[in-house]
């Protein structure tokens, strides 16, 4: 009894001996000629775990069986994991709006086609909306900034005026007080209204008289040159803008006596130089101081009187007498002997009147 049992524990052990081979389970026979096959199953060594963490077994860590460390896939940062889905969504819109645009009928893209076009004809027509409001306002800031320069100018000539009339009363038979007036005037900057083209085109009527005058030459040049004869004597002279182009030089001449004043009509038409400089008066009518007329029926009877504009406003014209000698000299030169100073005559009818002169006539 105790031999079998030995012998049951022999074979046992013999059955269960293995060769260690690593970690792996060699097959062997047992007993009778039997061979024992391992399962397929390989028991390899356990990983060391560290405490607290989670240990496992897999294809990573074996590479696939193959002994060598599986090589892991970086992970993509959240960022560049946006940009990812942010590219699908564009695509996925492109691809959509193709699609929507393919199925858009003919009539519909047209009708958008168009709508563009109004949009853009109607942002053209602001902007030259704007534009035009622009302008508008740039010239209402010239011309307000004009109207101040001329209202100062304007003042600047009416200080001179009253200052001139201060001079003319006083009678101090010095002629450089009076050019110093003068040469104030001439300093005055001059603008737009200083050209006599207004005044001697315009419809309306203006009158001037003649304030002062640097000689009898002058007088002479413009006028009739009657006041020379014997007996006689220069009284007034006005010169009267009649309206489109027209001009009336009219002479108030006394004579020593128990007679009457005598006055003298000349008048013709006037051109006016490009630059507003020069004026010429064409004279084709006259009538003298006994009512006679004389009318310019051929060129020998036209007289032509040329003057140099140094000076022009509504209430002031300051003309002179051209050089003879064609030097160029100024307006106030040789005590300004060639001047003729004219001012606005408000009322000329009670001024000839207090002449003792008729009544002129309007035409």
């Amino acid at each position: 009894m105790v031999m079998l049992s030995s012998v049951r524990f022999v074979l046992g052990v013999s059955c269960l001996s293995v060769l260690v081979d690593g970690f792996g389970l060699v097959p062997t026979t047992c007993g009778v000629g039997r061979t024992t096959t391992p399962p397929k199953t390989q028991l390899y060594g356990r990983r060391v775990i560290k405490r607290g963490s989670l240990g496992s077994i897999n294809s990573e860590d074996t590479g696939n069986g193959t002994g060598k460390p599986a090589t892991r896939t970086p992970r993509r940062s959240t960022k560049q994991q946006r940009k990812a889905a942010n590219s699908r969504k564009k695509k996925s819109s492109i691809k959509k709006s193709n699609t929507v645009s393919s199925e858009i009928s003919p009539d519909l893209a047209k009708f958008l086609e168009d709508s563009s076009d109004n949009s853009s004809g109607e942002v053209q027509a602001v902007q030259k909306q704007k534009s035009r409001r622009s302008a508008k306002s740039e010239r209402r800031q010239k011309q307000s900034a004009q109207k101040v320069v001329d209202e100062a100018r304007s003042a600047r000539i009416q200080v001179v005026l009253d200052e001139l009339q201060e001079v003319l009363q006083k009678r101090t038979g010095n002629v450089r007080d009076i050019l110093n007036v003068v040469e104030k005037l001439l300093k005055i900057p001059s603008n737009n209204n200083s050209d006599l083209r207004p005044l001697l085109s315009g419809r309306d009527r203006n009158d001037y008289r003649l304030a002062w005058v640097g000689s009898d030459e002058a007088i002479c040049h413009l006028g009739t040159g009657l006041h020379k004869v014997p007996l006689a004597r220069m009284q007034e002279v006005f010169m009267n803008c009649l309206g489109r182009n027209r001009i009336e030089i009219l002479e108030v001449i006394s004579l020593i006596g128990p007679f009457p004043n005598v006055k003298n009509q000349l008048q013709g038409t006037t051109e006016i130089s490009t630059d507003g400089q020069a004026v010429q008066i064409v004279m084709d009518r006259m009538v003298d101081g006994t009512g006679k007329e004389i009318k310019s029926d051929s060129g020998d009877n036209i007289r032509r009187v040329d003057l140099e504009v140094a000076f022009s406003d509504e209430r002031v014209i300051l003309v002179v007498m051209p050089d003879s000698d064609n030097k160029n000299t100024q307006p106030l030169d040789d005590n300004g002997k060639r001047v003729l100073l004219f001012i606005r005559e408000d009322d000329l009818d009670e001024r000839l009147e207090e002449l003792r002169v008729n009544e002129i006539s309007k035409d």
